[in-house]
């Protein structure tokens, strides 16, 4: 009984310790790119996720609001680049 009541607080010892050990390991400031050098990525799936939209509303014949999301399209990338 002894050497379980051991066992039981080295396990205990252990698990409240590797938890801590794990936060050290990460960094304390993350990397930041420079701005003068960092450029600007499209997001696909952005542009595939409305595609898909777009064509579902034309498929149901929803004109007007798949004309909608067009233009929100289009102003999103005229505004990006």
């Amino acid at each position: 009984m002894n050497r379980f009541k051991t066992f039981l607080a080295v396990v205990i010892l252990v698990a409240a310790i590797l938890p801590q050990t794990q936060a050290i390991a990460e960094l304390i400031y993350p990397p930041h790119e420079d701005p003068a050098v960092a450029s600007e990525e499209m997001d696909a799936y952005f542009f595939l996720t409305h595609y898909t939209s777009i064509l579902t509303l034309i498929s149901t014949k929803d004109y007007a609001d798949a004309n909608k999301l067009i233009e929100q399209l289009r102003s999103f990338t005229y505004q990006k680049t």
